[in-house]
Parts: C-alpha cells; sequence; structure tokens
C-alpha cells in the first residue's frame, strides 16, 4: 500500500482509510472531520494526515 509507507499510517489505519474512502485521492481530499470518522484516527492523527496532502 501506498497509504501505509507515509508516516503515522500503518497497515490497519490504510486499510480503514481505503474502507471509508475507496481510493487515495479521496483520502487526500477529505477534511479533517471527514477524516476523523475513521476508526482509530482521533484528531491530532486527522490533522496530521490532512497536512501530509495539503
Amino acid at each position: 500500500y501506498i497509504l501505509s509507507s507515509l508516516p503515522y499510517i500503518g497497515d490497519r489505519l490504510a486499510d480503514n482509510l481505503l474502507l471509508q474512502f475507496n481510493t487515495i485521492s479521496e483520502v487526500a481530499r477529505a477534511s479533517v472531520k471527514e477524516l476523523q470518522k475513521v476508526p482509530k484516527i482521533g484528531k491530532k492523527k486527522a490533522e496530521l494526515i490532512y497536512r501530509m496532502f495539503h
């Protein structure tokens, strides 16, 4: 997975992100609030992921 190679994202979190958003492009377009809806992602991690794509 490309997602699991990013900092702060392991295999399980990458799976959860793809289950929620379907594609890496959709993950990249997601807001912090949308990212927080993914299991195992709190506000801090959502902000880190958001900053990686913006």
